[in-house]
């Protein structure tokens, strides 16, 4: 599973000044890599794994992050057609996705969550299906 996929999102955001949660549609874009060095927290041992997925994300629309890369702290990962991601992002916070392949070619990602905790926001959430089509 590499390439890029991209995808209109709608996201929880906690309101700053009334405290009332706003929705906020955000196109998100994912470029990611099958295969990569991964460190266990335990031992600090690098070791390489097909499973461990690299990349990077951008955010169109929202004001508390644009872009981000994953985490080197947690392991994002491909595990039969379920997909786990956690992006370090540009505002300090760390968004979590999770979603599952839907067909053979890999070229379709059902995001089912996306989770942000910390950075400017707080916690922002986007919960429901929603279809990234990859793009190359």
């Amino acid at each position: 599973m590499s390439g890029v996929f991209a995808g209109n999102r709608s996201f929880t955001i906690p309101g700053v000044k009334t405290g009332l949660s706003q929705q906020v549609s955000a196109m998100v874009r994912m470029t990611l890599q099958q295969g990569a060095s991964t460190t266990n927290p335990l031992t600090g041992e690098v070791a390489y794994s097909n499973a461990a997925l690299s990349g990077s994300i951008q955010v169109e629309g929202l004001r508390c992050f644009t872009s981000g890369a994953i985490s080197t702290k947690s392991l994002s990962e491909i595990d039969g057609n379920r997909v786990t991601l956690t992006f370090d992002m540009d505002d300090g916070s760390t968004l979590q996705m999770m979603g599952s392949l839907t067909d053979m070619a890999a070229t379709h990602l059902s995001a089912d969550l996306f989770l942000a905790n910390g950075g400017t926001c707080g916690t922002i959430r986007s919960l429901g299906i929603s279809e990234m089509t990859q793009l190359n």
